[in-house]
């Protein structure tokens, strides 16, 4: 590891991910620090935890790459001007590593999830449980009951929506809600006669596997 401050500095200012190679006390010097993640945010991984908690040379780092927020304290993933910061730019690549503790998760999950269903992945666990949110990602792909609760797999509402969007949905499904005939016949019902008969097909491959079993492999639209 290379001690010598001026030289660290110079090769920060060539490269930021240089600072991995700084001695422990350069990773803790401000001005070397600044400059590494001025040149990528990514630096921030290097940087001494004192650093990481550090709300300008965080904004610095996430202004330059919204990802460097995954190196930011805990404290500062909730910081409403860090976020912003992250969130500013590439808009949503940043969302996963928001701290489920930002004043404004809520609206911000769902605008999220509604940009791209896939972010439901990246929804904190306490919020996977909200019926508005898992609707709301359904309605842009119902294979989004994958990354739904075990509460709202088992609800009606969210599943009849998932199903209706999109049948292979039903790998999704409850067990619950699957060996439920008069809730499978209204799900039939609505759905009409082609993906009635789909429906059926789905279930019958699922009648002697457990909840959860692979269906195709993961979540597609091809089943």
């Amino acid at each position: 590891l290379c001690e010598d401050s001026c030289l660290v500095l110079e090769a920060v200012q060539q490269a930021g991910l240089a600072l991995q190679y700084a001695a422990e006390v350069l990773r803790a010097d401000f001005q070397i620090v600044l400059a590494a993640v001025s040149m990528d945010g990514m630096a921030l991984k290097y940087a001494s935890v004192v650093l990481r908690q550090d709300v300008s040379m965080v904004r610095v780092a996430v202004e330059q790459n919204p990802l460097a927020l995954q190196f930011a304290s805990e404290q500062l993933c909730a910081h409403p001007d860090i976020v912003a910061a992250a969130m500013n730019r590439e808009r949503w690549t940043a969302f996963q590593y928001v701290s489920s503790r930002y004043p404004g998760y809520q609206d911000l999950a769902l605008a999220a999830v509604k940009y791209n269903w896939n972010l439901l992945a990246h929804v904190a666990d306490d919020y996977l449980s909200d019926r508005t949110l898992t609707l709301a990602a359904i309605q842009e792909d119902g294979l989004a009951l994958g990354f739904a609760s075990q509460e709202m797999r088992a609800d009606r509402e969210v599943v009849t929506a998932a199903v209706l969007n999109q049948v292979c949905a039903m790998e999704y499904v409850a067990d619950s809600l699957r060996s439920d005939a008069d809730f499978m016949a209204s799900l039939c019902k609505a759905a009409g006669p082609q993906k009635a008969m789909h429906i059926g097909q789905l279930l019958c491959m699922y009648q002697n596997g457990p909840q959860g079993r692979p269906l195709l492999g993961g979540l597609r639209k091809d089943c």
